[in-house]
């Protein structure tokens, strides 16, 4: 009850309750009170209630005032009477930044940028905690900071160790001019490595393919550095052998793909067929070209267990020649011999191991764990000790964002350096799948039991075993064990 209300009945209802001083009606139900009440006056004759004649404006009804525009942005501040300097200011070290000692929220470049971050978040969409974070980033970076001072981008991104935005916050500060040092993009570097070593009549139309996804074009959206690691990866292996009897792209010819083509089948033919198609589009977009080779034929994707095949020893090879650091180990292990899907290598976590009695929890399935994956365990563990000793992060794989909270890494950072290479996670997983099926008469109950499938997946991957073992596929001599095995 607040101070200025009384305690009498109301008129409509004639409940004694506390009322707001707006009339003898109570709170809860003034607008009704009110509006029955008037009604009743006006039925008894002792108000007239106005009538609306024609011609006459409706009144509006009332609405709530809307909200004022943000205040404009303050002005850039004047330059003082201060020294320029002579020197680049040195990169600080953010980790000894404290806001108690170091904050200066009084600082005009950091009122400005404060101002600029917030009319960029609300133009490219932030979400609220975006916003925040580049508002508490801000004052770490420009407390102290004077007339002509250029901060450098290795400074901004220290920022990603403490799970900070560095990248929106740069945009704000190149956007200020206060950027300095900024470097390419990681994937142009990449971009001009690798089409280096393809011969000389394909290296250029590669290139400037590898950008034009990179960048876009009036009419194209760029593509994600996932999708340029895995498109090239599926075509270089094509460029170089059609480099050793050609001289440029415009030679190949629809036999040749066709040719290229029938060595596949199902989701590879079907991925390596976009990326070719994505090439020779480009190509004679850009009158590279004089026709389009693959022009008219068809990427039609199959079901993924209907088309499984097991991998060629080129391709596991391959896999094996990646696989040269502990993390990459690690995480090939799992999928090649526990035939763990890739969500599930990201949120295993060091409670779902126990290297003392050698066994493993995948997905809620605890199995044996083998020698090699063992290994792969404690040299990933000893290397994560290394990097991250005071890390509190529960899962297995942890990287330089994820290492100073609780969250699994990326979904793109287990396959990330295989796709460089045009080997896809799921291939692996699958494969070793098939060949536990091969090995066990098909068995649909003993791949439920040892990988944890349900009974659509572990049928779905019998009957593909099946389907091989019958028809003898790619020429394998494939029996069933004997019934003592």
């Amino acid at each position: 009850m607040r101070s200025g209300d009384a305690l009498d009945p109301c008129l409509r209802c004639g409940a004694v309750i506390a009322y707001s001083g707006n009339g003898r009606y109570a709170r809860f139900c003034n607008a009704y009170c009110r509006k029955s009440y008037h009604r009743q006056q006006a039925q008894a004759g002792r108000v007239e209630q106005p009538r609306m004649l024609p011609g006459m404006p409706r009144l509006a009804r009332s609405r709530r005032a809307p909200a004022p525009p943000p205040p404009p942005p303050p002005l850039r501040p004047a330059a003082l009477n201060r020294q320029i300097p002579l020197f680049d200011r040195p990169m600080r070290d953010l980790t000894r930044y404290d806001a108690e000692l170091h904050a200066e929220l009084d600082n005009p470049a950091l009122i400005l940028a404060r101002s600029r971050a917030a009319q960029i978040g609300q133009e490219r969409g932030w979400s609220a905690y975006v916003r925040y974070d580049v508002d508490r980033s801000l004052p770490m970076l420009l407390s102290g900071h004077i007339d002509g001072d250029q901060i450098p981008e290795a400074e901004v991104l220290q920022l990603t160790g403490f799970n900070l935005p560095a990248r929106r916050v740069a945009a704000v500060l190149a956007d200020l001019d206060l950027l300095t040092g900024q470097r390419p993009p990681a994937i142009e570097d990449w971009i001009v490595r690798q089409t280096a070593d393809l011969p000389a009549g394909f290296a250029s139309c590669a290139r400037d393919w590898l950008f034009w996804l990179h960048n876009g074009d009036t009419r194209t959206k760029p593509r994600s550095d996932a999708t340029i690691y895995t498109y090239f990866g599926l075509v270089r292996p094509y460029l170089i052998e059609w480099g050793h009897t050609h001289d440029h792209l415009r030679e190949i010819t629809k036999d040749l793909l066709l040719a290229a083509m029938d060595k596949l089948g199902g989701r590879r033919h079907h991925n390596v067929l976009t990326a070719l198609k994505s090439l020779f589009r480009y190509a004679k977009k850009d009158r590279k070209i004089f026709t389009n080779p693959t022009q008219g034929l068809r990427t039609t994707r199959t079901p993924a267990h209907s088309s499984l095949v097991p991998l060629q020893e080129t391709r596991i090879q391959a896999a094996a020649d990646v696989a040269d650091t502990a993390t990459l180990r690690l995480i090939i292990g799992l999928a090649a011999i526990h035939a763990a899907r890739p969500v599930a290598i990201r949120h295993l976590k060091i409670s779902d191991v126990d290297l003392a009695n050698q066994r493993i929890t995948l997905n809620g399935v605890t199995r044996p764990l083998d020698e090699f994956t063992a290994q792969a365990l404690l040299a990933y563990l000893r290397e994560r000790a290394r990097q991250w000793p005071h890390t509190k992060n529960p899962h297995v794989l942890v990287s330089r964002i994820t290492a100073g909270g609780q969250r699994p890494v990326s979904k793109y950072f287990p396959k990330q350096h295989l796709l460089r290479h045009g080997i896809q996670l799921e291939e692996i997983r699958m494969d070793r799948v098939l060949d536990e099926a091969l090995a066990n008469r098909a068995d649909p109950l003993h791949l439920a039991c040892v990988f944890g499938f349900d009974a659509t997946t572990a049928v779905a991957y019998a009957e593909a075993a099946r389907r091989i073992l019958t028809e003898d596929h790619l020429s394998l001599d494939v029996s069933f064990p004997d019934e003592g095995c």
